[in-house]
């Protein structure tokens, strides 16, 4: 499909009103396409296009607070999720990118609870999409962990994304994406977390059995389930200070 290779160029030429006449062009073939690997191409394609449309006009998740709704990020949003709905077994080439794509799109919007959901890595060296989903969602663990309601809960958090962060460091040799190997490199973040994590998290269990283990068996198995779930963190809608870096997996068709 020659779809992609034009999304490429446009995105890459940064021109909003080029983006917008294909956007026009593949939502019309979507219309008009019966196989569901087409149409899941397309709208892969459609989120990858509004994603740039969004970067380039600026367009940021408090815009609300001055009637700038960030519509193109949401549109972007609605397209990754329908090329997922379309590929009900995974198989597709662009699964991881479209993945990791939602999920940049997700945090973007400062709704990272709901990226992790997305952030499930498989990491192979047929695509950096799962590397990248793997630092983003290293990234979002240890900044969710500074703002649960329940602060004993943290170190939970960080221990995954210490987790994490030790498998792309076994398997760093396995991608030249930059933005992860800076990440990983002598002064980087994940080597810091790294660190942190021999020095005070090797202790803990696995993520999923640990928990304060004081109660009855129905406090403590109730207080997994939270855990699990990540009920403890605060609202998903949240207002950033900073706004974190989200490498894109845009270009990695």
């Amino acid at each position: 499909m020659d779809f992609g290779l034009r999304c490429d160029a446009a995105i890459d030429a940064g021109d909003a009103a080029s983006i917008e006449a294909l956007c026009d062009e593949l939502r019309s073939r979507d219309a008009a396409a019966a196989a569901e690997e087409i149409r899941s191409f397309l709208n892969y394609c459609l989120g990858n296009l509004y994603s740039a449309w969004s970067r380039i006009e600026g367009e940021t998740a408090d815009g609300w607070r001055s009637d700038q709704f960030p519509v193109k990020r949401s549109t972007a949003t609605d397209h990754f999720r329908k090329a997922l709905k379309m590929d009900v077994n995974a198989s597709f080439a662009w699964h991881d990118q479209a993945r990791t794509n939602l999920g940049n799109e997700l945090a973007h919007q400062g709704r990272g609870i709901e990226a992790l959901a997305y952030w499930k890595p498989r990491l192979t060296r047929k695509s950096d999409a799962g590397f990248v989903s793997a630092l983003s969602r290293a990234r979002e663990l240890v900044w969710t962990s500074r703002w649960l309601n329940d602060s004993s809960h943290s170190h939970l958090f960080q221990y995954e994304a210490c987790l994490q962060a030790r498998e792309l460091d076994a398997r760093k040799e396995e991608t030249d994406h930059p933005f992860v190997l800076a990440a990983l490199g002598p002064s980087g973040e994940l080597r810091e977390l790294i660190g942190y994590g021999d020095a005070h998290l090797d202790s803990l269990l696995d993520w999923q059995n640990s928990s304060a283990q004081s109660g009855t068996e129905d406090d403590i198995a109730y207080r997994e389930w939270c855990l699990k779930r990540r009920l403890f963190a605060n609202p998903v809608n949240r207002k950033r200070l900073t706004q974190p870096l989200y490498p894109s997996a845009v270009g990695l068709r």
